[in-house]
């Protein structure tokens, strides 16, 4: 298996969790969402931290005197950093709202990167202490202050001098990923006693470098006393995101070793030795695995932070819930021990493949392509996700659960194709594809069976993927904001001019899961009788509904069978040929399970499986 990338510098799209901004874009991509969404996240380290000392000789900056800071930039074309009382501006910046402070009501300082930006900026701004400040007995010494920041392609840092001339660098949210919001607001500290501790004289700057990206906010600056020891886990991995995949839910059959990683910073004054990761898998609350594995080669200075990654050997082979935990430690007693700790949460299934859990859902994916020529048009476009199996498998449907910007109604279907897109070297050679025409009529989950079960080969990587045809139906499915796996794909003028072809490297998954069970495989007899059959929704709670035409004029019998064969709804039509008919079954009162929905006529025999939820 290997991770396969478009380039990210070429792409562009948004994603979307409000109507407002349902939709894609062809100038960048960036993902738009609405933060006002109460975000479902996987349990995992955060990292907001507070300071262990009190505030050293009053410094404290809330931004209600402009006079404190100085501006500069070395960007084309320039642009400075601002004290504001109100939120970023731009096409991907103004859902996003203003910085949340404790002191919000005295300002706060920004750099609008959207706002003040376009596609061929340059920006490298910051926004500096006019005066230095004393340290002069303090040794260990950190930066605390609260933000608000969204990363795309950019890179922040906190920059401290003791001359303002000569300046030492330390990068900020390397937690965050692209496309990721930091919390509203959110605590960050940098331990800066390894360029200041102890000196006289120190300034210290918020430089942004990026291009057209997202904003930074930043307000209630402080220099406190700095804990000695200090770890924090940043981010903790159940999958290997870099040379493999990592997903949500897994069939048994495609299971493989979980492989855990985390990210470690250092926020103490001292160098971390021996730093070690301990972990525990445990599945429905009991405990399958344990062990310990070294973060770096087990030592982290101070500011920095590493990575460690282990192999665990443990092969999750049990249909269940895993729940891995991990707990961050080295040689010296923590200050801080709450946020050594994080958890992460996957499944082991029976037959579903997903990036995906549904109890973390944050929003809508998808909407819309309008090309930078005409806003109000709406283009084709595909979305879909990435897969790599590690045994062959028969592949016998897609199951899709579509968001409620949907715009497909029962009257109205949507008229989407199905596909399985095998991929070559890069996610952009499409060796092979099996692509089916369906209608989509509702919201929510649908499962779409594959007229023929389709095989995949060990070994090589597919998208699965649903397409819209464009203008006017728009298209949103469930998913994740949140993926490191960035296993999201997705077919439109994205590239460099707007070239189309498929593209991937976005950070979140949608809710787009393969499926293995053999049972889902259509058993079509001979069929002369009728044509056109949809039987939807699939899976179905409520009413079930089944769509034909018929060939001919003729009287068609539709049974609904229980798995074990029992006869639950029998219906007889007299229909006429070409014409569309639809019969609706109420299925409230149905045991969960697997059903044939069987349509007979004088000639041949039709046969339908459909999972009652």
């Amino acid at each position: 298996m290997k991770k396969i990338y478009s380039s990210l510098a070429a792409l562009a799209i948004v994603a979307s969790v409000s109507a407002q901004n349902a939709s894609f874009s062809a100038s960048k991509i960036k993902l738009k969402a609405d933060d006002s969404v109460t975000a479902l996240e996987q349990p995992s380290a955060t990292p907001s931290v507070t300071a262990t000392g009190d505030t050293i000789n009053g410094y404290y900056y809330d931004f209600s005197t402009p006079s404190n800071w100085t501006f500069g930039n070395d960007g084309t074309p320039s642009a400075d950093w601002e004290i504001t009382t109100s939120g970023p501006t731009g096409d991907f910046s103004e859902s996003y709202g203003p910085l949340e402070s404790t002191t919000a009501a005295n300002g706060w300082a920004m750099f609008d990167s959207d706002g003040v930006g376009s596609g061929s900026s340059v920006q490298n701004a910051w926004i500096q202490l006019a005066n230095p400040v004393d340290l002069t007995g303090f040794a260990s010494v950190a930066v605390t202050f609260q933000q608000f920041y969204r990363r795309f392609n950019d890179v922040v840092y906190l920059e401290v001098s003791t001359d303002g001339t000569a300046w030492t660098t330390y990068e900020v949210n390397t937690d965050l990923a692209a496309n990721v919001s930091s919390d509203n607001p959110d605590s960050r500290l940098v331990n800066i006693s390894g360029a200041a501790g102890g000196a006289s004289t120190v300034w210290i700057r918020f430089r942004f470098e990026g291009g057209w990206d997202y904003f930074w906010q930043i307000d209630d600056v402080a220099f406190v006393e700095g804990a000695g020891d200090d770890l924090v886990l940043e981010k903790a991995y159940h999958g290997d995101v870099f040379a493999d995949w990592e997903y949500a839910i897994t069939p048994v059959a495609q299971t493989v070793s979980v492989n855990v990683g985390v990210l470690v910073k250092n926020n103490g004054g001292n160098e971390a030795t021996n730093v070690v990761c301990n972990y525990e898998i445990s599945l429905d609350g009991s405990q399958v695995d344990a062990g310990t594995f070294p973060v770096g080669d087990g030592t982290i200075e101070s500011s920095a932070t590493d990575t460690g990654w282990y192999d665990t050997g443990y092969i999750p082979s049990t249909v269940g819930v895993y729940t891995v935990t991990y707990e961050i430690a080295s040689d010296a007693t923590d200050e801080s021990p709450a946020d050594n700790e994080g958890t992460r949460v996957f499944e082991t299934s029976q037959h579903e493949w997903s990036h995906e859990l549904e109890d973390l859902w944050d929003g809508e994916y998808g909407g819309y392509i309008v090309p930078n020529s005409n806003p109000q048009e709406m283009l084709p476009y595909s979305h879909g996700s990435v897969f790599y199996p590690v045994a062959d498998a028969d592949l016998t449907g897609i199951k899709v659960s579509f968001g409620s910007f949907t715009s497909a109604t029962s009257s109205e279907p949507i008229a989407l194709t199905v596909e399985v897109h095998e991929i070559g070297q890069n996610i952009q050679d499409i060796v092979d594809s099996e692509i089916q025409l369906e209608d989509l009529e509702g919201t929510g989950w649908q499962t779409f069976i594959l007229d023929n079960p389709y095989p995949l080969v060990e070994g090589v990587g597919y998208i699965l993927a649903v397409s819209t045809p464009g203008e006017p139906d728009i298209m949103t499915i469930d998913g994740w904001g949140e993926d490191d796996d960035l296993a999201a794909a997705n077919y439109g003028p994205f590239g460099e001019g707007g070239a189309e072809n498929w593209y991937n490297g976005w950070d979140y998954s949608s809710a787009i899961r393969a499926v293995f069970d053999p049972a889902l495989g259509v058993n079509d007899e001979d069929n002369n009788d009728v044509s056109s059959v949809r039987v939807y929704p699939n899976p179905a709670s409520n009413n079930l509904t089944v769509r034909f035409k018929s060939n001919e004029n003729q009287d068609v019998t539709i049974n609904v069978v229980g798995s074990d064969g029992a006869l639950v709804f029998a219906e007889q039509l007299s229909v006429t040929a070409g014409q569309n008919s639809n019969i609706d079954f109420d299925v409230n009162d149905l045991a969960a399970g697997l059903y044939l929905v069987q349509i007979q006529g004088p000639n041949s025999a039709l046969t339908r499986r459909v999972v009652i939820d």
